[in-house]
């Protein structure tokens, strides 16, 4: 980035550039706690699972009958 900083042609992008940054800082803060999200519910996730599992057991003895 800093080459490009360096270049006279980047004034008249400069703009441009700074308003990208934003918005890529902004997609990195998004990405970081939609993956802090999934650790939680992966660690979760068999607490679900087993009470989803029971469920289905169910079902499927209720659909034979």
């Amino acid at each position: 980035m800093l080459k490009i900083w360096r270049k006279s042609n980047f004034a008249s992008i400069e703009g441009q550039a700074q308003v990208w940054e934003q918005r890529l800082g902004i997609l990195d803060e998004c990405l970081h706690t939609l993956n802090q999200i999934q650790r939680k519910f992966v660690y979760l996730e068999p607490i679900f699972d087993r009470g989803k599992k029971r469920n289905e057991t169910e079902f499927e003895e209720e659909s034979l009958v």
